[in-house]
């Protein structure tokens, strides 16, 4: 269980969420989401709402799955919400659990889509993880298996060429 109060105080930090008591007590949350297979919508509903639940208004849906669900994020504009973003993340989860995408490309691809009005960042690393561990690869942190798959991804466009 260490392991994964680590693993959430890091990915707490980066959108600088540093409450220690929080991330204590999504612990039981995340030990839930890890332990679910395969992924589905629903399940990373249940997730976005459990880690950010002030948003939500009692739970409703918070999918970007109807027109006008629209977010911008910095400066990356995701696509317009509606039911393509549905559809995509229903391939994604797809592609995932064939085996068919790495975690770092998962990762990319659910951040890019950003298919929740809020708690998109949490909930792509929580996903990175849940592949990580269903690949036994859950020994590095994030951002320290973020680095490495980041050299390796642009390593292999560079070798393409």
């Amino acid at each position: 269980m260490r392991h994964l109060l680590d693993f959430i105080i890091e990915s707490n930090a980066i959108e600088r969420i540093y409450d220690l008591d929080r991330a204590a007590a999504e612990v039981p949350v995340y030990a839930r989401f890890l332990a679910v297979r395969p992924v589905t919508i629903a399940v990373l509903c249940d997730l976005t709402f459990r880690i950010q639940p002030t948003l939500y208004n009692g739970g409703l849906n918070h999918l970007r799955d109807r027109l006008g669900r629209d977010v911008i994020v910095g400066m990356h504009v995701p696509p317009k919400g509606g039911p393509g973003i549905h559809d995509k993340l229903t391939a994604l989860l797809r592609a995932i659990s064939y085996g068919d995408v790495t975690p770092f490309e998962a990762h990319v691809q659910y951040e890019n889509l950003h298919p929740f009005l809020d708690g998109n960042g949490r909930g792509g690393r929580a996903l990175w993880l849940w592949m990580m561990q269903h690949r036994e690869r859950a020994g590095n942190g994030f951002l320290h298996q973020w680095y490495y798959d980041s050299l390796d991804a642009t390593r292999n466009k560079r070798d393409d060429r």
